[in-house]
């Protein structure tokens, strides 16, 4: 997915805090953005149980199957928290992310 932001670093980006155990998180890389001042590309993988489907890119370097719509939603909630105006795939905003998701993941 591609992530557009004014002030997360990929430090931010690739950290851990708060997603499950069994998911990792790939950076896979750094782009310019036409509405922020980067965009980054990244990719979450799972080794759960819940985890059944195969990623759309088959790549060795990230091991796993693709994770879950909640994964995102976790991950995507946790970026949003420290930077409110980034663009994520289709959501327009912390605001718009909210709505569409119904509140899942506030």
């Amino acid at each position: 997915m591609r992530i557009h932001t004014n002030s997360l670093a990929e430090k931010e980006l690739a950290s851990h805090l708060g997603m499950p155990d069994d998911v990792t998180i790939h950076v896979v890389s750094k782009h310019g953005s036409r509405t922020h001042r980067i965009a980054y590309e990244v990719a979450l993988r799972g080794e759960g149980k819940r985890h059944r489907q195969a990623p759309n890119t088959r790549d060795e370097s990230m091991p796993g199957k693709a994770a879950t719509w909640d994964d995102w939603g976790q991950y995507l909630a946790n970026l949003y928290r420290m930077d409110g105006t980034m663009i994520a795939g289709p959501y327009k905003g912390r605001d718009h992310f909210h709505a569409v998701t119904n509140n899942k993941y506030a």
